[in-house]
């Protein structure tokens, strides 16, 4: 659609939502919410989005809310191309109405619009935009996502998850943590969860993936896991329990090497790593391996918490942009910095976003080296904004630069010094990539 057709859209849109006296109040605010909701991808979205693309999303998002509920659906074919913007409105007004007045007294009143929403946002994951990134979160899936990135208290088995993009999207384990359920049952970093409790992953976001992992402390959930070294996938049953991670730990290694692992960037990142700074350095760490690898990124906030223990007050950590809106914006340190150390950056096809935003950064300033393989190239920003029942929809609404200007997106950085291994090897005793970087800092 032209801009102009766009704008006009919208107004229809505004227009619409009053002039319905004969709907229920509850409709009414379903369809407030969607268009609310579709005004701001419209406005911020990091790329422009056809609007039909969008409205035909909802339309199937609502069929498939009716058909998981086995009740009969009504005529929700797809809108047409080329209705001017009066009529485009008329259309899905009158596939919302059928489909609220089907699932009368029988769903939620919001199950709906939800199912709408969820639709028009599924569609970016579509050509020609191809944006996984972009997610819409029920108040529950919001809830563990920032459990999962903050280091709360929750009940599951321990578990990374990434789709993996150079594997068709799978949804795979970047890691296990120590000591978890996950761990202790043999599940291992590379391995491709096939099915959850029966249900075919590839049916599933991430975010979904990980609402049904997760659980009461006693229950217990069957993965169906595809290995390389599987001649068939296998299931294995695991007890959910009592999980709590910090995203940052520490501990000494010979010669006076101080070894940190961050996990996540969450709210507490940065307080956690400048703990984990303070205990290799109390110990006299005369150099500094930063583990990154396997780390799945978070919030830009922890980047810059993260790069402000090493560069001067007032480094440039990141540049964003949005290229329809044209904003830019510079993310700069704002602490005062450690002593500097010797420093590895230990980096592989797992260290994404924010993890590569740290990575960029300290290469492009030369504050650090990176050992390791490729990193994943997520280069793109998602902010959050709040759904009015407690959910949220997670946007793209920036692209990144590296201080030097690198647009990593797709791309990954590239190590200093490549060593190749799989991730499944990570903190075990083949860990040639820890190897590597332990040798180069005993040299240094």
């Amino acid at each position: 659609m032209k801009r102009q057709a766009k704008i006009l859209f919208l107004l229809f849109l505004v227009i619409f939502l009053f002039r319905l006296p004969s709907q229920a109040a509850s409709s009414q605010m379903g369809l407030r919410e969607i268009y609310r909701v579709l005004n701001i991808i419209d406005r911020q979205y990091v790329h422009d989005v056809n609007d039909l693309d969008l409205l035909n999303g909802a339309v199937s998002g609502m069929k498939k809310t009716l058909l998981a509920a086995r009740i009969s659906v009504p005529n929700l074919s797809p809108i047409q191309e080329g209705l001017q913007p009066r009529d485009l409105a008329r259309a899905f007004e009158k596939r919302f109405s059928s489909a609220c007045d089907a699932a009368s007294g029988k769903l939620d009143e919001n199950a709906i619009t939800y199912g709408a929403l969820k639709g028009a946002v599924e569609a970016i994951h579509n050509p020609p935009y191809k944006d996984p990134h972009t997610v819409l979160f029920s108040t529950k899936e919001r809830s563990e996502w920032e459990k999962s990135l903050n280091g709360d208290n929750y009940y599951g088995i321990g578990i990374y998850l990434e789709l993996d993009k150079n594997n068709h999207n799978l949804l795979t384990i970047v890691e296990p943590i120590e000591d978890t359920p996950a761990y202790k049952s043999g599940l291992l970093p590379g391995d491709v969860i096939v099915r959850i409790d029966g249900q075919p992953a590839g049916s599933l976001n991430l975010d979904q993936a990980v609402g049904k992992i997760r659980g009461a402390r006693g229950s217990q959930v069957s993965l169906t896991i595809s290995r390389k070294s599987f001649s068939a996938p296998r299931n294995f049953v695991i007890t959910r329990d009592f999980i709590h991670v910090k995203s940052a730990v520490a501990r000494m290694m010979k010669n006076r090497i101080g070894y940190v692992k961050l996990r996540v960037f969450g709210e507490n990142t940065g307080q956690e790593f400048e703990e984990a700074l303070r205990y290799v350095e109390d110990r006299n760490a005369q150099a500094l391996i930063l583990d990154l690898r396997n780390n799945g990124g978070g919030y830009v906030t922890g980047a810059r918490d993260v790069c402000g223990k090493f560069l001067p007050v007032g480094s440039l950590v990141v540049t964003t942009t949005n290229p329809k809106t044209g904003q830019r914006d510079s993310v700069t340190t704002c602490a005062v910095p450690h002593g500097r150390l010797p420093m590895v950056i230990l980096v592989n096809n797992f260290t994404a976003s924010s993890a590569e935003i740290v990575s960029g950064a300290l290469q492009d300033d030369r504050m650090a080296i990176l050992i390791g393989s490729r990193t994943f190239g997520k280069g793109s920003i998602q902010t959050l904004f709040d759904l009015r029942d407690g959910g949220a929809l997670k946007m793209t609404t920036a692209i990144y630069m590296t201080p030097s200007g690198r647009n990593i997106d797709k791309k990954g950085i590239q190590p200093d010094i490549a060593v190749p291994m799989d991730a499944h090897l990570v903190g075990r005793s083949q860990d040639a990539q820890l190897r590597a970087a332990y040798e180069y800092l005993t040299k240094k």
